[in-house]
């Protein structure tokens, strides 16, 4: 059966229709802009559980260096840095900082498997990171 959202159909992402991939990337990005959703909303929750999970996911796919992956690097930055900015710092703490960091925990639980750890520092996962979600700190306090 087909997967009920193309971001998380797991043929897509690992056979890379990169084209399909980074149009879907930005039609969610719109739509993400045109809700008009509360950040303590319950329809948040399939947003986080699912959909930045599978974002997260989708960056560790793309290895730095390719400029077809480059592209897809900045699409899944302006997704995160769009969510960020329309849901605010409280949605960054609770949500998507912790999402992050339990990938980072990861790397740290993987010590002996050398191979992983290349494959996800050496893809668009920490550029994703740093450029879509920190990037939206502006206070001293963040």
């Amino acid at each position: 059966p087909p997967a009920p959202c193309l971001l998380s159909d797991i043929r897509l992402m690992h056979r890379g229709d990169e084209t399909k991939l980074g149009s879907l990337l930005m039609n969610f990005d719109k739509v993400i802009l045109e809700l008009n959703i509360s950040p303590d909303d319950q329809c948040l929750y399939p947003l986080v559980s699912i959909v930045i999970t599978k974002l997260i996911e989708i960056s560790y796919l793309f290895q730095i260096g390719n400029n077809q992956h480059t592209t897809m690097m900045h699409k899944l930055s302006n997704i995160f840095h769009s969510l960020c900015r329309h849901f605010g710092r409280n949605f960054i703490h609770r949500f998507i900082v912790p999402e992050f960091h339990a990938r980072f925990r990861l790397l740290e639980s993987v010590d002996n498997d050398q191979q992983t750890i290349f494959n996800i520092t050496n893809s668009v996962f920490i550029p994703v990171f740093v450029t879509g979600v920190l990037m939206c700190y502006q206070e001293q306090e963040d």
